[in-house]
């Protein structure tokens, strides 16, 4: 359930109502509308999913004070913009609770760098900032890859920056190693797929080029 948790650290909500915690929400882009679905499986739940905002997001809701509560000793706040911590995971399901908060508040950015003619992958993460140096933290110290870097991204939120294809590959290999169609969202785990295949099959012909006279894209 790492998974779960982190999913919904990132757009989950605690609902308030008369002083009283009583549930959980999560509400995501209608694109991402499969994700509910798959939450719903993982929870066993018979709860529907709504359509709402006018067709443009989705929202899944479970009424349970004790649920509320446990969220909250967890680490996950009523007013996580403004407040959250990096939580305390067992580590062998930190990559899994990174990989379900990346699902909802990050992104895998492809781009041709500025006098280079060749894509590069970066992933970018967005959240408060001691949440952002905890996620770095425990990144750098399972992979001993020491790079990342964290900037300010408005008012209250700040942005994470892993990038380049020897840091950004790391992070991704880690955060879905052992994921399941149930446990990832499908687009962003197959924008990363296909650029790793694009990237591998360049490397393929660097190789068989490199003892004649071809020139390879830098």
């Amino acid at each position: 359930m790492a998974y779960v948790l982190g999913l919904l650290f990132a757009d989950g909500s605690i609902k308030k109502t008369r002083g009283v915690f009583r549930g959980v929400v999560i509400l995501l882009k209608r694109e991402d509308e499969q994700v509910l679905y798959n939450l719903k499986t993982l929870l066993n739940s018979e709860r529907p999913v709504l359509i709402v905002r006018n067709g443009d997001a989705v929202e899944f809701g479970i009424s349970n004070t004790y649920l509320a509560n446990q969220l909250i000793d967890l680490g996950l706040k009523h007013r996580k913009t403004y407040e959250c911590n990096f939580p305390y995971i067992p580590q062998q399901y930190v990559s899994h609770f990174i990989r379900g908060y990346f699902d909802g508040d990050g992104h895998i950015g492809v781009r041709v760098p500025k006098g280079r003619l060749r894509e590069t992958i970066s992933a970018r993460i967005v959240g408060t900032y001691s949440f952002l140096a905890g996620l770095l933290r425990e990144f750098q110290n399972q992979t001993h890859n020491t790079h990342g870097s964290i900037h300010k991204h408005g008012e209250n939120l700040y942005c994470l920056t892993i990038c380049g294809i020897d840091s950004a590959s790391v992070f991704f290999d880690w955060i879905y190693q052992d994921s399941t169609d149930l446990t990832r969202v499908f687009r962003k785990h197959e924008k990363y797929e296909k650029f790793m295949k694009d990237w591998r099959h360049l490397i393929s012909i660097k190789s068989r080029c490199r003892r004649s006279d071809c020139k390879i894209p830098q």
